[in-house]
């Protein structure tokens, strides 16, 4: 593993941004090749005295790689918008002597149509400085002697928009580097301006996050099999079939030469989901040579190009199934081989379980020295652990760690392979899954403040995903950023008082804006964007209205939910005018009442979907209990009525998460185990990581699958927040026909760790650890026991 070289730097008001210096990393200037072109190295060399710690900035427009003595050090910047652009602070190491800092830089162009959507940049740059002010004019770009030259050989593929490019790269032309010239500024702020009048350039915001994990991957693979294949959009897969030498080189690392004129292709299986930059060291073959490295989550049953209709019964199987290139764009093409060994690492990881190399030889034997791959993820920890006497539930965490794993980088993705992009809805059940599988909250509250800065796009509302190049708004997802900013008020701590006060000021205005599509009915309507609400069948788009303009009470349940977290926050740290609570509270009356007035059917003690009635959904009766809409006997009504409705719309995997909470708030979280086939079938048929849907699904790594992690913790153990900070515990457990629960569970302070059995009296007995300074109840059976801190015997 690399380590992590970087420390964290308070972050400033980003409106000053250029204005004066915020940071030490303003102390230097933006510099690139004088040629412009898109892939540059740039070099420094010095002579250091004396054994020092240094702390180093740096950051490029849009990616960088950094090494120092050929050492790997740092990539970066963090995905980030033009506002708030993202710097790293690297503290290294330095002995006596003579060092050199080398980074490999590229600039994807908006206009090319292979910048990745989640990428920002507004134009070429690279920079870099020192934190002391005396190494300077040593260190910092537009002051020290930097040089840089272009690298020559990579064309960059458009494939799919979601996740950038393709590569294509000319070996031997790549290793044929250019001469070193001096670089020219781009942009220097360093006098910046005391005026307020800021250009429209990037503002450096310091990064809170750890370096990405980039760390080999140990496990072999496995050869599943080696033919010689006709090209084809569509490759049909053959018998599996293992060679000696195939074998060898997977299993032993042996180099393996491929004949001349050959065209052959080999599936290697991880058996598990990866994230990785692969890295290939080849020779020989000359420029008739190629190896396309293809990438596959699992392969397709039919050769058509609409991946979201088509099912792959099991995932092990590759026999007669497709690689369908259309539905599989992840891929990088190496050519022209050197007669001599080159490595060669592309510019983006990639994604899959399944990796297909397809070699083609011209009059020269070619020689695949060695595959390696490097996995990059989001350094998480294994902070937790649960166990239950029925061995199911435990057998389908592993695909829940790791799907969380897969989907955890610079941002939350709803899925690695296809779209790499942070949806609101997705990204609020993976932050409470985050809260539950470890102790770090970098990325979370990293998460809060993108989706803060992108409402600078839509006039207060939340962007439906961002960071994103091309906008995409959801007025239902931008309903539930203010549940993302009370869920991390509760389960951790911000870092100031400031940092919340500013926080909560985003979600007034955020409501403020969401606030005029309340209409004279007191209802959400005409809203703008694409209300997404789930992928259920019954709904053609994912809206449960004709069109997302349309009105549903599902969206003014969205709302409810999101004033409820509004009024918490108020709650939270209340101010003297007693903040935007009582506003918040009659906007919450008056759509209650308006919701029960048109959508409350009383005959069948159901929420509509519609003004007709005619349109019923689990959806709309889980945010009504939710929401707090309803309670007591009503609620209980409509609780028993949901499930006994014919024709009701039912959730898929991602709103499943909410009917969850509902069985949790009705008292009988129990309910949560039977629906655990859902999980256990995607097991049996192969699965390493969490579908996005039931088949047909698209993506086999989708994380908002994850979130039965979450409820083993927060509904099965009962653990919850009491009051914000997690300063208090709450532990309210479910036992159905579980018999015994054992676990550690992440806490700001510590852990929380609890081992219950429920005794056949009706009892319970066990133990609960809390961290010190921390007091909490244990309910059961209506009755309730004190927790203290420290060990706690039942």
């Amino acid at each position: 593993m690399n380590k992590n070289y970087r420390v964290h730097i308070p972050a400033q008001d980003a409106r000053n941004g250029n204005i004066g210096c915020l940071y030490a990393a303003d102390d230097a200037a933006w510099i690139w090749h004088p040629a412009m072109d898109n892939m540059v190295e740039f070099e420094l060399e010095w002579q250091q005295e004396n054994a020092a710690e240094t702390v180093f900035f740096i950051s490029a427009d849009n990616r960088f790689e950094l090494f120092l003595d050929e050492e790997y050090i740092a990539m970066g910047p963090d995905r980030c918008d033009v506002a708030h652009w993202a710097f790293s602070a690297l503290k290294l190491p330095l002995t006596p002597g003579i060092h050199r800092f080398r980074a490999r830089c590229w600039h994807y162009p908006y206009e090319s149509g292979i910048m990745p959507l989640a990428q920002f940049t507004c134009r070429p740059g690279f920079l870099f400085g020192a934190e002391d002010e005396k190494l300077r004019p040593q260190f910092n770009t537009g002051r020290a002697p930097w040089k840089v030259r272009t690298r020559k050989g990579v064309t960059f593929e458009p494939v799919l928009r979601w996740i950038g490019s393709a590569t294509i790269t000319d070996l031997t032309e790549y290793s044929q580097v250019s001469r070193w010239e001096q670089p020219v500024v781009i942009d220097d702020v360093r006098n910046g301006t005391l005026y307020g009048a800021i250009e429209n350039l990037r503002r450096l915001y310091p990064t809170e996050l750890p370096e990405q994990l980039r760390s080999q991957w140990q496990k072999k693979l496995r050869l599943r099999t080696v033919w010689n294949y006709t090209e084809s959009d569509n490759i049909l897969i053959p018998a599996e079939k293992v060679t000696p030498e195939w074998q060898d080189f997977f299993e032993k690392g042996t180099p393996v030469t491929v004949p001349p004129h050959s065209q052959l292709a080999v599936i290697a299986d991880f058996e598990d989901y990866l994230c990785a930059y692969p890295e290939i060291t080849v020779a020989g073959g000359g420029a008739e040579s190629s190896i396309e490295l293809c990438w596959a989550e699992s392969f397709y049953d039919n050769p058509g190009d609409e991946w979201s209709k088509d099912e792959k019964p099991h995932r092990n199987t590759i026999s007669g199934k497709y690689f369908v290139k259309a539905k599989n764009p992840q891929r990088d093409t190496f050519c022209n081989f050197p007669e001599k060994d080159i490595c060669h690492t592309p510019f983006w990881w990639r994604a899959g379980r399944y990796i297909l190399l397809k070699i083609r030889t011209g009059n020269e034997a070619a020689t695949l020295k060695r595959l390696r791959f490097f996995e990059c993820r989001y350094p998480t920890a294994d902070d937790s652990e649960i166990a239950f006497d029925r061995h199911a539930l435990e057998n389908i965490q592993p695909m829940m760690r790791r799907v969380m794993q897969s989907c955890m980088h610079e941002t939350f993705m709803d899925c690695p392979y296809f779209e790499q992009l942070m949806y609101v809805g997705d990204c609020r059940t993976e932050c409470l899954t985050a809260y539950i599988m470890m102790r770090d909250a970098a990325l979370p509250k990293r998460a809060l403040h993108l989706l803060d800065w992108s409402r600078a796009q839509w006039g207060g509302l939340v962007s439906e995903r961002y960071p994103s190049a091309i906008p995409q708004l959801s007025s239902t997802f931008s309903s539930l950023w203010p549940l993302m900013v009370r869920d991390f008020m509760l389960y951790r701590r911000f870092e100031s008082e400031q940092e919340f006060r500013q926080l909560r000021s985003s979600v007034r205005s955020m409501h403020i804006a969401l606030a005029e599509y309340v209409s004279e009915r007191d209802l959400l309507e005409n809203l703008p964007g694409w209300s997404f609400v789930d992928w259920c069948i019954e709904w053609d788009t994912g809206v449960p209205a004709e069109n997302s303009m349309s009105c549903s009470s599902v969206f003014s349940l969205h709302y409810l939910l999101s004033l409820r977290a509004a009024i918490e926050l108020e709650e939270f740290l209340p101010e003297r005018n007693g903040g935007l609570k009582s506003w918040y509270q009659d906007m919450y009356d008056r759509v209650a009442a308006s919701l029960l007035k048109h959508f409350w059917s009383e005959e069948e003690a159901l929420f509509s979907d519609d003004f007709e009635r005619k349109h019923f959904s689990i959806h709309a009766q889980s945010l009504a209990i939710l929401s707090g809409l309803i309670s007591g006997e009503r609620a209980e009504r409509c609780f028993a009525a949901t499930f006994t409705k014919e024709n009701i719309a039912m959730p898929t995997l991602y709103f499943i998460f909410y009917l969850f909470e509902t069985f949790k708030k009705m008292g009988c979280a129990e309910k949560i185990l039977s629906y655990s086939f859902i999980w256990e079938d995607m097991l049996a048929k192969g699965a390493v990581t969490t579908w996005e849907t039931p088949e047909p699904t698209r993506s086999d790594c989708h994380a908002w699958g994850a979130h039965l992690y979450y409820h083993y913790f927060a509904s099965i153990a009962g653990i919850r927040p009491a009051a914000p900070g997690f300063r208090k515990v709450i532990m309210e457990p479910t036992f159905g026909e579980l018999e015994h629960i054992y676990g550690i569970m992440p806490h700001p302070d510590g852990s929380i760790e609890f081992d219950l059995r429920k005794n056949q009296d009706g009892t319970v007995s066990g133990k609960v650890i809390l961290p010190s300074q921390i007091s909490g109840d244990f309910l059961w059976n209506g009755e309730t026991k004190t927790l203290v801190p420290g060990k706690n015997l039942l």
